[in-house]
């Protein structure tokens, strides 16, 4: 967190929801299969911290592992990373 001209900035990740993307080839690694999924991307703003309505939960999990049960793990669910300047989800090649 940065302060400047006392008001603090806060730097939020974006995140992406599968039905958000726009790819001009829809590829199996968009669909989701939860609504909690979300792809992650390495793009941040710049925000004033009192304009974050609330903060949230989110859940990296590879996609060779289960989803976490809601009810014990509430939030969103990351497995998936979007390259916003090549608009394409990065694939994983592990």
């Amino acid at each position: 967190m940065q302060i400047r001209e006392n008001s603090a900035l806060y730097n939020p990740a974006h995140y992406i929801r599968p039905n958000r993307i726009r790819s001009a080839q829809k590829v199996s690694s968009t669909e989701s299969k939860d609504a909690r999924d979300l792809f992650y991307s390495f793009y941040y703003d710049e925000v004033f911290a009192d304009s974050v309505k609330h903060s949230c939960i989110v859940h990296f999990v590879p996609e060779n592992k289960q989803i976490p049960n809601r009810k014990e793990h509430p939030g969103l669910i990351v497995q998936k990373v979007y390259n916003i300047a090549l608009e394409e989800a990065v694939e994983d090649h592990s």
